[in-house]
């Protein structure tokens, strides 16, 4: 889910995307 920008850190919002991303990478290997 994405909250707003300005209540978030950039550290924060870049840790999330970074675990969302390697969710998303974890799901396409489990597809393979």
């Amino acid at each position: 889910y994405w909250v707003d920008p300005d209540k978030i850190s950039s550290s924060d919002r870049i840790r999330a995307m970074h675990e969302s991303l390697k969710e998303a990478l974890r799901q396409l290997h489990t597809c393979k």
